[in-house]
């Protein structure tokens, strides 16, 4: 076979493009690759051929393949390149869940729909999640336990104008708006409005910024209103905390930009306050992402128990200093049945804006309480289709950790219910009014939804269960099932 120089160059040119495509996994014993703290996400995990139940993983070679594309060598240099090219060239981002805004403020793309006005709850959906806040409230009130919601506002929420100009405002209510609009006409107290504060702050300091440019949370500025609001929610003193001296630093790793430019550091500023540090762990303490933290304080007063996200990090210090004792809790669940088995003084449930959708899909666990609002001798209006047929409910169950999970779904036409109730024999029961899209497999959250943790020596004494539902002063019968039948739609 006769070589020309085409022929050689075209082989050359093919062997450097196999080569460059093939670096990445050569390289991969040799470099260290991308790991979580780069990435606002939790990377792919290297897959198990065989499961638990020593069966083979069917699933091997997609979760090899996902694992690879998470962690194959040069990673993060190849994506700060490819970041710095739309960065530089085309001022755009490589990544979709990050908007690269004006004065190179970056946001968290999740959060442009809130900054608009662009609604993902329904004005049902805010009432039953302002349903479900109250029966939070009116069982830690019966543990002496004083509770307050605190959602924390979206760095966009706070600082629209540096948005790129195609997010326009559309004029209407956002996720929070409607939230605080339902709270509004029933327990205003329970909500603690950290987002007017911080719109107040800004308007009136606009050069004393509140959150990070780089990242999606707070500063220390804006962490310390933060704070200084929970307290005053509380009614209590906040030790003059945001008076104390403050020096500033430029350390903070900035989450969005590390999603762009893994291998570069930019370290933004942040606030940090002088403020004493009596406080001691109980526990293990590793970092503020733990999942359990425990503070101790000799000069604090009261006992806090507080759900918190990745914005609560910040004021962990700030309350641990307050209260004698502290338990800070990350989860998506609110095992709010821990409040029977200690005492607590005061419960906190904060949640970013951003997240404000799951307070209506994943109900708090907690006993379920029975419900003493429906008047003797009530008349229950019997729901039926069109052809004056009885329209049942959709009803399952799994068991958790001592409990009967009751959750399903009723006839949408009563989405727009006040109250949602689970009869268990003769008993009635509060129901939360969430959606358990997960646990149905169903990816649409919508308003029609009921969940309930009853306890199983109570499910183990009966077996019919109906739903129930209020609308004004008209109560609805929604059909009756059996728990055997409940167990039975499982298995199926």
């Amino acid at each position: 076979m006769k070589f020309t120089y085409k022929k050689i160059a075209d082989l050359c040119y093919i062997g450097v493009v196999c080569g460059v495509l093939f670096l990445p996994f050569a390289a991969l014993p040799f470099v260290k690759s991308t790991d979580d703290s780069t990435e606002n996400r939790t990377l792919a995990k290297f897959p198990q051929f065989k499961q638990e139940d020593q069966q083979i993983n069917s699933n091997y070679f997609m979760e090899l393949d996902a694992w690879f594309s998470d962690h194959f060598a040069l990673r993060p240099q190849m994506v700060t390149a490819y970041g710095k090219l739309l960065y530089s060239g085309l001022h755009d981002t490589s990544n979709r869940d990050v908007i690269l805004g004006k004065e190179n403020w970056l946001y968290y793309a999740d959060t442009a729909d809130d900054a608009v006005g662009i609604p993902t709850i329904s004005t049902n959906g805010a009432k039953h999640i302002a349903n479900s806040l109250q029966l939070i409230a009116d069982y830690a009130a019966q543990y002496g336990t004083d509770f307050i919601f605190v959602p924390a506002p979206n760095k966009a929420s706070i600082y629209p104008q540096y948005l790129p100009n195609r997010y326009l405002s559309t004029g209407q209510k956002n996720n929070l708006d409607r939230i605080s609009d339902a709270l509004s006409t029933t327990s205003p107290e329970l909500l603690c409005d950290i987002r007017g504060v911080l719109r107040n702050a800004a308007d009136a300091q606009p050069d004393k910024l509140l959150y990070h440019k780089l990242d999606t949370h707070w500063n220390g500025h804006g962490a310390m209103l933060g704070f200084s609001a929970m307290m005053q929610s509380f009614q209590r003193s906040d030790h003059d905390f945001p008076f104390a001296a403050v020096t500033e630093t430029q350390d903070w790793e900035g989450d969005l930009w590390n999603m762009l430019f893994p291998s570069i550091q930019n370290p933004d500023r942040n606030m940090v306050y002088d403020i004493p540090q009596t406080y001691e762990y109980i526990r293990r303490f590793r970092s503020m992402d733990d999942l359990n933290i425990q503070t101790s304080c000799t000069n604090g007063e009261g006992k806090l128990l507080m759900f918190r996200d990745s914005f609560g990090r910040a004021v962990i210090p700030l309350l641990s200093e307050c209260f004698a004792q502290c338990t800070f809790i990350r989860s998506d669940r609110l095992t709010l049945d821990r409040l029977a088995s200690d005492s607590y003084s005061h419960l906190i449930c904060e949640i970013v804006e951003r997240n404000l959708p799951q307070y209506l899909q994943y109900a708090p666990v907690l006993p379920a309480m029975t419900a003493e609002d429906i008047p003797v001798g009530t008349s229950f209006t019997v729901v039926a289709d069109h052809q004056k047929q009885p329209v049942a409910p959709t009803i399952y169950a799994t068991e958790e950790s001592g409990y009967l999970h009751i959750y399903g779904t009723y006839h949408d036409a009563l989405s727009d219910s006040d109250a949602v109730y689970c009869q268990v024999g003769d008993q009635i029961y509060h129901a939360f009014p969430c959606y358990e899209a997960e646990l149905m497999t169903e990816t649409k959250v919508l308003d029609n939804g009921f969940s309930l943790y009853l306890p199983t020596d109570i499910a183990e004494k009966e077996d019919s269960v109906r739903i129930l539902v209020r609308r004004g002063d008209q109560y609805f019968d929604l059909g009756t099932n059996t728990i055997i039948q409940i167990y039975e739609k499982e298995q199926t």
